[in-house]
């Protein structure tokens, strides 16, 4: 650790580097027991992230500490490679840099302190291969079985004092020994606190917190990272999922989006994949008084938390603060290149309110063409890169062919529906023509329908037989001894003429 930062030192052969860790989050320092037992050596990094590493070496060193001697069978069971006592592994002394060759069992058991009190060091290898203490009792055992009952029996005859003092040397070692196996089963098996005492200490149970913490984080799939990455900022370059989310969660001012939202927004996935433009609308406080209930919990990233459903119907200024806060969100969390897709839906829908601001049914039907777009640009970062993606903000036009499919269909259903209500009101009118007409305004229509069925009168039967001139009917008075003039007549609809003859019902 320097004052500009942590760097890593690494040495092969005469050469040695410093390398500065930029992002301290993505490193994870290591024990000596995990590197001479090598855990998950080999493991793909898209299969195993930081956190989970932590995890598992945390678990592989709790299961070493419960062995006294050797590897435990679990502990080896856990390792991806196989641990061979007697290899040796380089370590560099910290005084002098040297490289000093080990074997892996050796470096073990310094590292849990096996030989502590034997002034063992690690940096230096032990010059033969030493037996186990079970060996060494049995050999001493064999070899002074005479002597050692010799001893048992002097040492009953002396006296308290006597036997207080310290033994030979030739029996020190194995008692040592002896000795040191009674006070590790000591410690293993003590009680913290004493039976007789009376007190009893509340037990915690974490490993509940710890699966909860687990259950809230979001590990994102190889197909989401890989996205990321291609359209991610800059600055989230190497940074931790969780991090970033976490982050533009709390750093937004004129939003606050949901767990849900940020974790499908990390990977672009609109349209099909469950986001839409909707749900980077702002919250008001109306909102939230008119549906109280309607509550996220924004801790909590994992897949469990879903998605809520996006507004239906919404107007064309709830869809344009919708569409600049998305903008405004992904200057900050996506590159320029995907920012500027954005940047050309917010630029069409504001050229398109100019002659007047849409109704809420083509405004639905602007949503999804914008998700559907939003979508195929994810679709073509999979198959073929971010540079054929941006070719997408090209289709942001009133000629786009899916734009205008959607916008025939829904002229077609107002059509439909126009029809519908024509029909509708010509049978109503139908209905009403059909019915006998009651008092009213509809008095006289009455009148003329009994006068219909009355008799023809005189004056009827005249007038169907006078001779006319062209479509004018002759005019009666004209022939009457009155007599009349044509520039008097009460009509301009009669003909003024005398006829070479009359019927015999004109004649009175």
């Amino acid at each position: 650790m320097h004052a500009d930062g942590p760097h890593l030192h690494l040495r092969q052969g005469d050469t040695a580097r410093k390398i500065a860790l930029i992002h301290p989050l993505n490193v994870r320092k290591v024990d000596w027991i995990d590197y001479v037992l090598q855990v998950e050596a080999g493991t793909n990094t898209a299969a195993l992230n930081t956190d989970e590493l932590g995890d598992k070496l945390a678990a592989i060193r709790a299961l070493c500490a419960t062995s006294r001697t050797g590897l435990a069978a679990k502990a080896a069971h856990e390792l991806t490679v196989a641990f061979v006592p007697t290899d040796q592994v380089p370590v560099i002394k910290p005084d002098t840099l040297q490289v000093v060759s080990v074997p892996r069992q050796h470096v073990l058991d310094c590292a849990l302190k096996r030989k502590a009190k034997k002034g063992v060091s690690m940096y230096v290898a032990p010059q033969s291969t030493t037996r186990s203490k079970a060996m060494k009792r049995k050999a001493a055992s064999n070899n002074n079985e005479g002597p050692a009952r010799a001893r048992f029996k002097h040492s009953l005859e002396l006296s308290s004092n006597e036997s207080d003092d310290e033994p030979p040397d030739q029996f020190a070692a194995g008692d040592v020994d002896l000795e040191e196996d009674k006070q590790a089963v000591q410690r293993q098996n003590r009680s913290f606190t004493s039976a007789s005492a009376g007190i009893t200490l509340p037990s915690v149970d974490t490993s509940g917190e710890l699966r909860s913490h687990q259950a809230t984080t979001f590990r994102p799939t190889p197909i989401e990272r890989s996205v990321h990455d291609a359209i991610g900022h800059p600055s989230h370059t190497c940074k931790e999922p969780q991090f970033i989310l976490e982050y533009e969660q709390q750093a937004r001012e004129n939003t606050v989006d949901a767990p849900p939202v940020l974790r499908a927004a990390y990977d672009f996935s609109f349209d099909v994949r469950g986001l839409s433009v909707m749900h980077f609308a702002r919250v008001t406080r109306a909102i939230r008084l008119a549906d109280p209930d309607a509550s996220v919990n924004m801790v909590d990233f994992s897949r469990k938390n879903i998605i809520r459903p996006a507004a239906h119907t919404p107007s064309y200024m709830e869809l344009m603060d919708a569409l600049m806060n998305l903008r405004h969100f992904g200057i900050g969390f996506y590159n320029d290149d995907t920012a500027s897709v954005l940047q050309a839906a917010v630029q069409f829908m504001t050229s398109l309110a100019e002659g007047g601001e849409p109704d809420r049914e083509t405004t639905r039907r602007l949503v999804l063409w914008i998700n559907s777009k939003l979508g195929r640009f994810r679709g073509i970062i999979l198959s073929s890169g971010l540079a054929d993606a941006l070719h997408v903000k090209d289709e942001f036009h009133i000629s786009d062919r899916l734009l205008c499919e959607l916008l025939q269909d829904q002229q077609k259903a107002v059509l439909e529906q126009q029809k519908a209500e024509i029909a509708a009101l010509s049978a109503r009118v139908s209905a009403l023509s059909g019915a006998k007409p009651q008092g009213g305004a509809s008095g006289r229509a009455s009148w003329s329908q009994k006068q219909k069925t009355y008799p023809k009168s005189k004056f009827d039967s005249v007038m169907e037989v006078l001779p006319k001139k062209g479509s004018l009917e002759l005019c009666m008075k004209y022939l009457s001894r009155w007599g009349g003039s044509p520039d008097k007549c009460v009509s301009e609809k009669r003909a003024h003429f005398w006829p070479k003859m009359l019927m015999e019902t004109c004649v009175p």
